[in-house]
């Protein structure tokens, strides 16, 4: 009831009638964080676990306030210590995934929430948290349909709201129905906000584990302009889809990024200098950089002959849409309904391709 010092002269009269009762110093040293008093809440807490020391929740809220005060190797040891003793219960897991992820151990702290989730399914917080390691992976699409299952099963869940608005798709332009040039335009938009540059998923995204392959996060556009003074290689370049993704539209959907995203033309070589030179200095750039740099490397055509051919299976599904529409198949919202099905799932398309492709030409590297 946002009324903590009331709490806590509670709460100090009952360990005046009572010293010895462990739960109420767990609730003091509760109380006491709510307060921001942290050192006097890790007292709390630390005389709870004196005398009953075996009691995953107090282990829990020990290790949480650890992770706050970023001592994160006690926290670690506290909450593995909390999984050793209630193994069946999914909040000790969910505890673990969460001092992981402080530590940066996102494949850890993913494989606690799923442990989490195969106890307890319908746990809205584990569903939640495993949204956050997923964007901070960077797969906003995986990571929406977490949000969204957490916010089925808890609807006042206030994380997972913040979280989805990171991720939720805007409302799609009407015409995304009807006219298949437009649904290509929105289905290239989506990739590249959501799974090449999207610029909140940049902001969330960590390193993996040291014995991963990770695929880089998205770029975000300070991000990408300081590359190109200061080239850094990348586990898995996302500029090398947004170029396969145009060459595999057969350049129709360039215009509509160049005017959303235009760093791709300067990565290409073009600068404010090489545009003063007029078409010389463009043909220049295009010739020097992008042909001998991209357009040689077979990454490059490997990515775009995966997006060439899912583009094929995408138009020809929703061609039949329309003719199911016009032959009174299905109505105007079961068509509707399925084209936005079509736009998500190319979209996972694009995430699975990025790990996938990253994980072979890893392999052939290093057999």
């Amino acid at each position: 009831m946002d009324q903590a010092e009331r709490a806590l002269s509670s709460l100090r009269a009952a360990l005046a009638i009572d010293p010895k009762e462990a739960h109420c110093h767990y609730l003091l040293g509760y109380a006491q964080n709510e307060c921001k008093r942290r050192s006097e809440a890790e007292a709390a807490y630390r005389e709870a676990l004196r005398l009953s020391p075996e009691e995953p929740v107090y282990l829990r809220a020990y290790a949480e306030l650890l992770v706050e005060m970023r001592r994160l190797p006690e926290a670690l040891e506290a909450a593995r210590k909390a999984v050793s003793l209630g193994p069946e219960r999914a909040s000790n897991h969910i505890t673990l995934g969460y001092v992981s992820s402080a530590m940066g151990d996102r494949i850890q702290a993913k494989a606690c929430y799923e442990q989490a989730l195969t106890l307890e399914p319908n746990n809205a917080l584990a569903w939640n948290n495993l949204g956050c390691v997923d964007l901070a992976q960077g797969r906003p699409l995986e990571a929406r349909q977490r949000f969204r299952e957490s916010l089925r099963l808890d609807p006042e869940g206030t994380a997972a709201k913040e979280n989805l608005k990171l991720v939720d798709t805007k409302q799609r332009p009407a015409n995304v129905y009807k006219d298949y040039a437009a649904f290509e335009r929105q289905l290239v938009v989506e990739v590249w906000d959501l799974v090449l540059f999207h610029r909140n998923a940049r902001k969330q995204a960590v390193a993996h584990a040291a014995r991963t392959k990770p695929v880089a996060a998205p770029l975000s556009p300070g991000q990408f302009f300081r590359h190109i003074f200061n080239p850094q290689p990348f586990e898995d370049d996302p500029r090398l889809h947004a170029l396969a993704l145009i060459w595999a539209t057969e350049f129709r959907t360039l215009p509509i990024l160049l005017w959303r995203m235009p760093q791709l033309l300067v990565w290409m070589g073009l600068s404010v200098g090489m545009l003063r030179l007029g078409p010389a200095g463009i043909a220049l750039a295009l010739s020097t950089h992008a042909a001998t740099y991209l357009l040689g490397r077979r990454p490059l055509r490997r990515r775009y002959e995966a997006y060439r051919d899912e583009l094929g299976r995408t138009h020809a599904r929703w061609q039949g849409l329309q003719e199911d529409w016009l032959a009174g198949r299905i109505d105007r919202p079961q068509r509707d309904a399925a084209i936005d099905r079509l736009l998500d799932q190319f979209t996972h398309t694009a995430e699975r391709l990025r790990s996938q492709l990253h994980s072979d030409e890893s392999e052939e590297k290093n057999p």
